[in-house]
């Protein structure tokens, strides 16, 4: 299946449209999408552009699901005056969650989210 995030995307668009240092925040429900998202972005076409915005920061080792070099992919969602969205609790849900949480067939299954906050660099890095 081709990704709505690919490389060329995350580059062009993203990287062009996002002022220096404002912030992207990914959301999955998929722990092997969240991977290769974080391996796009730590790429080095992308790591040109984005940081990993937690770095260095006092919520940066918090749930770490995954490290490629400087970017990781975390199981707890970035704080809200980081990232400027709430992602906990019912406003953190997304119309895709909820509507496979009231799925019959969905029950048991691993409801958690992956996260990657990323900062765009400035345009002289």
């Amino acid at each position: 299946a081709t990704h709505l995030l690919t490389v060329s995307f995350l580059r062009d668009a993203c990287g062009s449209v996002l002022k220096p240092g404002g912030i992207l925040t990914v959301c999955t429900d998929n722990l092997d999408y969240g991977k290769w998202l974080m391996e796009a972005f730590a790429s080095t076409e992308l790591a040109k552009l984005f940081e990993d915005a937690l770095h260095g920061s006092k919520t940066d080792q918090a749930g770490k699901a995954a490290r490629k070099g400087s970017v990781c992919l975390r199981s707890e969602p970035p704080p809200q005056e980081l990232c400027g969205a709430c992602y906990t609790g019912e406003d953190g849900a997304s119309y895709f969650q909820r509507l496979k949480s009231s799925e019959k067939g969905s029950r048991g299954q691993y409801e958690g989210r992956y996260f990657l906050c990323l900062r765009r660099r400035p345009s002289d890095q």
